[in-house]
């Protein structure tokens, strides 16, 4: 039920009964005071209904439900799993359908140019609007090149396009972050579709990896090669496999990742292949 629908329908519910209380009051009803009296009772129960409505059916809801599902489904399991589970059943933000292209390029000698390019949908999964900032993470010494990090939507208020290395900050830790502004993203249940993607590039070995670490809860992942035929590339094992394709189902918790790698096959003439 949508959040208005809900406090409407409480707020009627304590006028009605307010209404019938004050009626039960001002008239005397011709001295039948049964039909009066259980009036004024009718009202009063309307208005303890929608208060309890209001409060504490939303704290159980909200609150207590969610407190108990962690040790009801976690029941046996160490007390950190099941703070786990707890704070899973919280979630409002998620990303679906992840995907992630990844371009190899001869560079130098030695070297590389590796140009990923990905995009992924937010989703909102509760029943409310929830602020969210989109981000984009790299590692300073790796030297990134940013072409573009952006969010297109039917909501013109989330879309919103940063370009360039002048749009990363400097972060703790040795780390360059992109960042979009805090945005609203409508329940998914609305059919609002928010898309955000990205490109950038950097220099890197012949033999070397990246990892895809994952900020947030994220269902369905998608990964895809273009590379000289004298580079191998694995993503590691998959749902699903076919040639320079890596399709992962299911879930990706906080800070799971996938590790990507590639190297120098023996014997080769360089020329691109995948797709």
């Amino acid at each position: 039920m949508p959040t208005w629908v809900f406090w409407l329908a409480t707020i009627s519910v304590a006028l009605l009964g307010i209404g019938l209380i004050s009626f039960a009051t001002v008239f005397d009803f011709y001295g039948h005071q049964v039909p009066r009296e259980l009036t004024r009772a009718f009202g009063e129960a309307l208005v303890v209904a929608s208060f309890i409505a209001s409060t504490v059916d939303q704290y159980i809801k909200h609150g207590l439900v969610s407190d108990l599902y962690k040790y009801i489904a976690g029941y046996g399991l160490p007390r950190e799993i099941q703070d786990k589970i707890g704070e899973l059943t919280k979630t409002a933000i998620i990303r679906r359908d992840f995907a992630q292209n990844y371009l190899l390029e001869h560079h130098s000698a030695g070297k590389i140019k590796l140009t990923i390019e990905g995009s992924y949908r937010i989703a909102n999964c509760s029943n409310r609007a929830k602020e969210h900032t989109p981000h984009l993470d790299f590692e300073k010494h790796e030297d990134p090149i940013l072409d573009y990090f952006r969010c297109d939507s039917a909501d013109s208020s989330a879309v919103e396009v940063k370009k360039g290395n002048e749009s990363l900050s400097e972060k703790q830790g040795g780390v360059l972050s992109v960042s979009l502004r805090k945005k609203k993203f409508q329940p998914e249940k609305k059919n609002i579709s928010y898309s955000v993607s990205f490109r950038y590039s950097r220099i890197v070995d012949l033999k070397d990896s990246d990892i895809l670490s994952f900020a947030f809860p994220t269902i369905g992942v998608v990964l895809s090669v273009r590379r000289p035929s004298d580079i191998s590339f694995d993503a590691g094992k998959a749902t699903v496999e076919t040639e320079n394709r890596w399709e992962f189902a299911g879930l990706f918790l906080e800070n799971q990742h996938i590790h990507a790698r590639w190297s120098p096959r023996d014997s080769a003439t360089p020329s691109i292949s995948g797709t």
